[in-house]
């Protein structure tokens, strides 16, 4: 892709993360040979290739992005309206929220990676192989399919609907955060591809919301700990459309992206345990 579109790309500042990921895999594949220590194992192979998908995802997207379709909010925007769905009087109704429910929601959003790469370490060490190599697996695809998605459905986000006022009441950026590296690659000269320009610019579907699902299923068989990434996911949903800049039906799309490799790995899970 980068091949065939307009852009650069400074492999010296991509190195420290493909040093990473190759130190990560390298670790768990040294860890298999000698047949011990499998929690670890699983751990660091999960979180290599967590970091190789979120890499290529990246890129795929900035790349993508160079190919201009045109934008998609008016349709999306129209789509929300059909469902009854407002995103603008949403976000007004969110800037006016008390400042501690303002920051909770904050952070559960900010926190989203962060809090499935714990998940998936945490339930690596807890020997939940299964569930982990199901959860890496759902990242992988579904961040892929998303970004593939977002090159022919490129959108700014329902900000471009809400008047100024209304965010300015909001945390620094809400709604917009992303626009900077969007126009970058969307109408820029020749942009750079290096590892601080790789960052969220997909509107369509939310990969947020798709983080959150992994989550929720891979705690799912914990009571405990799944009621906390209950509370959790929703505060962080909550934050998708006045802070991420989601229009609702980004949302429906990252379900629909999610079921279905969700789908896909219970019918591989199963295929494993059946035998020839």
């Amino acid at each position: 892709m980068i091949a065939f579109v307009d852009v650069r790309t400074d492999f010296m500042s991509l190195s420290a993360v493909a040093e990473t990921t190759a130190a990560l895999l390298l670790a768990s594949a040294a860890l298999k040979r000698r047949g011990r220590l499998e929690r670890l194992e699983t751990c660091f192979g999960a979180q290599g290739m967590t970091w190789l998908a979120g890499f290529a995802g990246g890129v795929i997207a900035l790349a993508g992005l160079r190919m201009q379709f045109p934008l998609r909010d008016e349709s999306l925007y129209a789509i929300d309206h059909t469902l009854g769905l407002d995103g603008p009087t949403y976000v007004g109704w969110a800037s006016h929220a008390p400042a501690m429910i303002t920051q909770a929601v904050g952070g559960s959003y900010t926190s989203t990676l962060g809090i499935l790469l714990l998940s998936i370490t945490a339930q690596a060490l807890l020997g939940a192989r299964l569930e982990v190599w199901r959860a890496t697996f759902c990242f992988t695809g579904t961040l892929v399919t998303t970004c593939l998605i977002s090159i022919i459905v490129p959108a700014k986000g329902v900000a471009l609907w809400v008047a100024d006022d209304v965010l300015a009441r909001l945390p620094e950026e809400a709604g917009r955060y992303f626009w900077r590296g969007f126009e970058r690659f969307y109408s820029g000269k020749t942009p750079i591809i290096h590892l601080n320009s790789i960052d969220a610019v997909v509107s369509f579907p939310s990969f947020h919301f798709i983080m959150g699902m992994i989550v929720l299923f891979l705690w799912r068989d914990r009571v405990v700990a799944f009621g906390i990434a209950m509370v959790w996911f929703v505060l962080m949903v909550s934050g998708t459309v006045p802070l991420g800049g989601h229009y609702f039906v980004d949302l429906i799309g990252g379900f629909v992206v999610w079921s279905a490799w969700f789908w896909l790995s219970t019918r591989l899970a199963g295929s494993e345990g059946k035998g020839p």
